[in-house]
């Protein structure tokens, strides 16, 4: 980038004036004066002799004038090609973002950090959660998309995937608004004797499989309802229609809007991170290292 009086100096030349070269520039008359005045100190020599009709170019400013239209030319050309290799050099990242595996908190994440890695984008690929969940998700990082961001506690992915685990998530209850228990602003599990309890079924997760456990020996009570190893909408529908409770965590609180979702007491957490190709390419994997370093270092959530 060459200095910006240069622009200044080149409207003074254009304009012959100072006044006038002050209202196309949009800045004071005496702030372009002063610009040229401490130019012309650091040059050692005067660009514009100066009159009552204007100002007019010395010898030395017409020398001055020619070359830096070259350079300020030479500048701009040396930016130009820079640039075009920079964005050859670019590497986008496809991240998939559904409405369980939201790629917002990761966004936001990565925008405080964005500015020092240019050589990355990212591109969010929108997909569909549906009951074939764990098939689909596996079959989407290998073809569409890079990596994915999420709860995951599923030794079907953990087996097929890569996984970064960057956080611990508590627990929470996702409870209908037609069910009494919404109507309370904490929640404990003595709360839920005699109700229903929706958890993903036995043999694929085992925080899931601990907590099934946990409830079962400590709360007998509780009556819980399986689904398949995957959330998606429908789960939600069907204990909105049916009144069912069912276990959760806070970034899923927005997923449907006739729920309430409260902490739980239980003493376990939820895995959340990245999810990506075991066979990844070496600028993705670079990408979840940087991620890796990010969470480690940095409140960046």
């Amino acid at each position: 980038m060459y200095d910006k009086r240069l622009d200044t100096f080149l409207e003074v030349c254009n304009t012959q004036s100072f006044n006038t070269a002050s209202e196309r520039l949009y800045i004071s008359p005496s702030a372009i004066k002063k610009q040229i005045d401490l130019l012309e100190r650091e040059l050692g020599f005067k660009l514009f002799k100066r009159s009552k009709k204007g100002v007019s170019l010395t010898l030395s400013g017409q020398s001055f004038y020619k070359d830096t239209l070259k350079l300020i030319k030479l500048s701009n050309d040396a930016q130009r090609r820079a640039f075009l290799i920079a964005q050859k050099e670019r590497y986008t990242i496809k991240v998939g973002s559904s409405l369980l595996f939201s790629s917002n908190e990761l966004l936001k994440a990565w925008s405080k950090i964005a500015f020092r890695y240019p050589k990355f984008e990212i591109d969010v690929v929108p997909f569909e959660d549906d009951y074939n969940g764990p098939y689909s998700i596996i079959e989407n990082i290998s073809k569409r998309f890079d990596l994915m961001v999420g709860a995951c506690a599923s030794l079907n992915w953990y087996n097929k995937l890569e996984f970064l685990n960057l956080l611990d998530l508590d627990f929470y209850l996702s409870i209908p608004l037609c069910h009494p228990l919404s109507q309370k602003e904490k929640l404990k599990l003595i709360d839920l004797r005699g109700e229903r309890v929706m958890l993903v079924k036995k043999g694929d997760s085992e925080v899931i499989d601990k907590i099934r456990v946990y409830l079962k020996e400590r709360y007998p009570e509780i009556e819980i309802v399986d689904t398949s190893f995957y959330y998606d909408i429908d789960t939600f529908n069907y204990c909105e229609h049916h009144g069912v409770t069912l276990l959760s965590l806070k970034i899923w609180d927005n997923i449907h809007p006739l729920f309430k979702t409260l902490k739980i007491d239980l003493p376990f957490k939820m895995p959340y991170g990245l999810l990506y190709d075991k066979n990844a390419p070496d600028g993705v994997k670079e990408f979840v290292d940087i991620m890796k370093t990010a969470f480690n270092s940095e409140h960046v959530l």
